[in-house]
């Protein structure tokens, strides 16, 4: 019986290393999908992209059967596998009481459940979601269809009676073949199968008594050390003993004609054939496997070594780099960006080098006569044996650029006033910050502007009329510090800014005194605008020199000052902080 138990065992590692390559599939996209998510809770990005992601990792994987998310009260947020889930809630389920209860942001494999729409059975891979201050946000979900697993064991040519179970690390089985519902959650923790064999071996042989069927069988068994799930593999004695008649046969025919000597050497010979054979078979299961996934796979696949040379590069690479994959072998991976590109890459490969899991990053690919591709490419170590740092990296790049592309748009709107089509107010506050925490060499400016008895000209001409006329300030503003390095912005009401780097004080009041005269050479009436007739406004501005400190307050106080100066003065005019120029001198405007 020693074959058959070696058969079996080698069979149950077999499947378990099939069964965790498929969880490694499936719970890859799952991280970077609980990674959105917690950033959409934080205010980094929106849900509506969290959304679109989950469906776009569901289209490209060749192992899920959906995605799902719920939020912390169990309410299902979205589903790739029903469109229609408002009112569903999961907070009775397993998992999620799990996770809700338990602060590892470790992927979980969860217990079987049938599908109420079309009766199959799957498994729910899971993985909590944290809020900013660490509470619980919910839960991430992929399932994986069950048939996927039963037609892997299938393929195991075991003979009659036989049985396969998937076991969890908590003693509960998740898959039992031939399926049988009764079977599905049943805990094995307590019995001495698991509390003896299980729990102290990753891999062995077991006799038992099938609690379902009442048949007596041998098994092998393996338990993963990476998912902890236990694969078991067994017979039943009846079918062992034909298998050991019709493998005996030959060993008794070499007893009967060579003798013990030559018996014992057929023997060991036969078994190392069928180890070799055995493994071979796995070895190349193992290969189709991965022909199969880089061959359909619409991502580029690509192996590279330490020094970014491509080792291997898979079909899919022609379509992003415009290359066949014959031609990218050799190359190096830098030579598809700039020097920023050949940054980013370098910085993740060191990352790695030390210790780093995986790396995801974004970076743009430029081609002279075509558009720029901009692609994320995720990074993972291959390493053998002892061997400290990494031998090759393997890289699996998608194309993001419609994502980014929309992600770049909602950036704009989210800076951009929607009336005057400059910036916002919290637009202006960032480059200003930023101007402040720079270590200078020029001065910069800032320049408030203020209509001129603008609640008058809405009282007398509506509030429609009021909005053309902030259009066509804001343009005239724009207009006139076209060619300068300037941020326009809306900075509250009828109030505007403009921010004027590489700017001294000259300049500013040459660049306020020409905003000036653009709005006034505008000619729209406002009748109650004495004594001008016409639409004016006032402006004061501020400049600070290298190696000064100030707030971001600080300044738009002192130019809010100067502006209020502007206004006290009979308006229609601009007026520097620190200073009484009403107007800039002509011999300036004439120079600028």
């Amino acid at each position: 019986m020693f074959s058959s138990e070696r058969r079996l065992i080698e069979t149950a590692r077999a499947i378990g290393v099939h069964t965790d390559d498929v969880f490694r599939f499936a719970q890859q996209p799952l991280g970077q999908l609980v990674e959105s998510a917690e950033k959409a809770h934080a205010g980094q990005a929106g849900y509506l992209g969290l959304i679109a992601q989950m469906h776009q990792e569901i289209q490209h994987s060749k192992f899920l059967r959906s995605i799902a998310y719920a939020d912390q009260s169990g309410a299902l947020i979205e589903s790739t596998f029903r469109s229609n889930v408002s009112g569903m809630n999961l907070s009775n389920r397993e998992y999620f009481q799990f996770h809700r209860s338990n602060s590892s942001s470790a992927p979980r494999i969860g217990l079987p459940s049938q599908s109420q729409t079309d009766g199959k059975w799957f498994l729910p891979i899971t993985q909590r979601v944290n809020l900013p201050d660490g509470g619980f946000g919910g839960v991430m979900i992929a399932t994986i269809d069950i048939d996927h697993f039963v037609s892997f064991m299938r393929n195991s040519d075991l003979g009659p009676d036989n049985s396969f179970v998937l076991m969890r690390e908590d003693g509960n089985i998740i898959l039992r073949l031939p399926i049988d519902p009764a079977a599905m959650h049943t805990n094995l923790a307590g019995s001495a199968f698991f509390r003896d064999e299980v729990l102290k071996k990753h891999q062995g042989s077991y006799e038992y008594l099938s609690p379902f069927d009442g048949m007596r069988r041998i098994s092998g068994y393996y338990r993963s050390p990476e998912t902890g799930i236990t694969v078991l593999v067994a017979q039943s004695k009846r079918a062992l003993f034909y298998d050991w008649v019709d493998y005996s046969k030959y060993p008794w025919l070499c007893l009967i004609t060579t003798g013990l000597i030559a018996l014992g050497m057929a023997l060991r010979w036969l078994r190392q054939t069928k180890l070799r054979e055995q493994s071979e078979r796995i070895v190349a299961m193992r290969e189709a496997e991965l022909r199969l996934i880089t061959r359909t796979s619409t991502d580029a696949i690509e192996k590279i070594d330490s020094a970014g040379i491509r080792q291997f590069v898979s079909p899919a690479a022609e379509k992003l780099y415009s290359q066949t994959p014959e031609s990218l072998l050799g190359t190096s991976i830098f030579d598809a960006g700039g020097k920023s590109h050949r940054g980013i890459w370098l910085e993740a490969l060191e990352k790695l080098s030390k210790g780093s899991e995986s790396e995801l990053i974004l970076w743009e690919r430029r081609a002279e006569g075509t558009d720029p591709l901009w692609l994320e490419s995720a990074i993972s170590a291959v390493s053998a044996g002892n061997v400290s740092r990494p031998e090759a990296f393997v890289v699996i790049t998608r194309d993001v650029t419609q994502q980014e592309l929309k992600k770049r748009e909602l950036d704009l709107l989210a800076q951009t006033d929607g009336l005057t089509g400059l910036f916002n107010k919290r637009h202006f506050s960032e480059i200003l910050n930023d101007l402040i925490g720079e270590d200078r060499r020029d001065s910069f400016t800032i320049i408030l502007i203020d209509l001129d008895r603008f609640k008058q000209f809405n009282d007398t001409y509506g509030h429609l009329a009021g909005d053309h006329c902030l259009q066509a300030v804001a343009r005239a503003i724009q207009d006139s510090v076209q060619g300068h390095e300037a941020v326009a912005a809306r900075f509250g009401g009828e109030e505007l800014a403009v921010v004027l780097s590489d700017c001294d004080r000259q300049d500013a009041a040459v660049i306020s005194e020409i905003i000036r005269r653009n709005v006034q050479a505008l000619g729209i009436e406002h009748i109650n605008n004495h004594p001008f007739g016409q639409v004016t406004i006032s402006l004061g501005h501020v400049t600070v020199r290298p190696r000064e400190t100030w707030s971001a307050q600080a300044i738009v106080e002192a130019a809010d000052q100067a502006l209020y100066d502007a206004k006290q003065k009979g308006r229609n005019r601009s007026i520097g902080a620190g200073q009484r120029l009403e107007r800039a001198p002509d011999r300036l405007l004439k120079a600028g």
